[in-house]
């Protein structure tokens, strides 16, 4: 791996790539970037080495590059991309917007397994699949008629009751019938098997193989509910198990409740609000960016980026301003690992993005619907 490293990303907005160079020693007169034949990526060479990166767009014919006069360790410039970036399906424009495994990507031939150990959960017993609504379905459903159905003189809280769209009524599951929303698949317990309540005391399944943790018991659904990121899928016309990230999840969830709620900073807890003596506050910064890094597998990434910082005493916080923030509750190991991925996507960013007044920058990969690979955080230290 080399030692000097290069991270780039792309301005939507302003249609530039801001490209940030480290390296281990001082710029000299042989340090000297170049841009390759397509105009796709970059090369530096410094100290008689080389290190290069896939860029996040075309860079325009018409882009200058020069590295800045200043001898120092950290370099940055930005290249014009080309004008049909902000339309072309690759860097944005046709992407999903949604989170991995809506309900028209499933069919009853979808096999559901463990992550961990592919134990199969159901198999060709759910014929349908269908997404679920807003949470607040039942109280939007005043707005959705042009015209209300005739009470037939009865008050407007009975007929909302008997025509099924009253808050009291909830949606639930039946055998053959599956439910999806961003995090979670909603499904009967007699279509599933391999999963078990190793504690009666708790609502959480796991698998009966690997014991991993896979979901918990949706009272309110009647039914199971299983977290997307604790199960892998084999589809029909494929031989091979895929799976996504967790970041891929948690993303998508973060920007349904920006479009519903027109909130952008989150509390973010493990457990129950009494449970969580630390949490997460949130603040999506970026909704829409792609980036690259030399040291990271695979080439540009779609993705988030986020403004972070530690919080102690949620509950007191979530009591006394609750209209200033939406909250987001997690699994407490879940809670963990987002925490990891946030202090590994620090590491990957010039020293001098790293942080804002009192906040830490992170990232958060995106949904681009493919299989998605975990950031590898081996070897890298998080500056918060």
């Amino acid at each position: 791996m080399s030692s000097s490293t290069l991270y780039a990303e792309l301005l939507l907005n302003i249609r530039q790539v801001t490209v940030f160079a480290t390296l281990r020693s001082d710029q000299n007169e042989e340090t000297k970037v170049e841009l390759s034949p397509d105009r796709k990526s970059l090369s530096l060479t410094h100290d008689r080495e080389t290190v290069s990166i896939s860029l996040p767009s075309e860079v325009a014919s018409s882009a200058i590059l020069t590295l800045p006069a200043a001898k120092a360790k950290q370099l940055s410039f930005r290249l014009q991309v080309t004008e049909d970036t902000k339309g072309s399906s690759s860097y944005g424009a046709g992407l999903e917007t949604g989170a991995p495994w809506p309900a028209r990507s499933l069919t009853a031939e979808t096999r559901v397994a463990c992550r961990d150990c592919h134990n199969i959960i159901t198999h060709r017993k759910i014929n349908t699949w269908k997404n679920l609504p807003s949470e607040n379905w039942a109280e939007l459903m005043d707005f959705w008629h042009c015209h209300k159905p005739d009470s037939g003189g009865a008050t407007q809280h009975l007929q909302s009751v008997t025509k099924g769209y009253a808050a009291i009524n909830r949606l639930s599951v039946r055998p053959g019938l599956g439910l999806v929303d961003d995090l979670n698949l909603i499904v009967s317990e007699q279509d599933c098997s391999g999963i078990q309540n190793i504690d009666r005391n708790s609502l959480s399944l796991f698998c009966a193989s690997c014991r991993k943790l896979l979901g918990t018991e949706a009272t309110e659904f009647g039914g199971l509910r299983l977290y997307k990121w604790g199960i892998c899928m084999q589809q029909p016309t494929s031989t091979g198990w895929e799976a996504f990230s967790l970041q891929n999840f948690i993303s998508a969830q973060l920007l349904r409740l920006v479009d519903s709620q027109a909130a952008r900073k989150f509390v973010i807890y493990g457990g129950t609000p009494q449970e969580a003596s630390t949490a997460l506050l949130l603040w999506v910064f970026t909704p829409e960016l792609r980036y690259s890094f030399s040291n990271a597998p695979g080439g540009p990434k779609r993705a988030m980026k986020v403004l972070y910082q530690d919080l102690q005493n949620p509950r007191g916080i979530l009591e006394t301003q609750s209209v200033s923030f939406e909250e987001l509750q997690l699994p407490s190991n879940i809670m963990q690992e987002l925490r990891r991925d946030l202090q590994a996507s620090n590491t990957i960013l010039p020293d001098s993005a790293r942080t804002l007044q009192q906040w830490c920058v992170g990232l958060l990969d995106r949904y681009e619907g493919e299989p998605s690979i975990h950031l590898g955080s081996e070897n890298l230290q998080p500056a918060c």
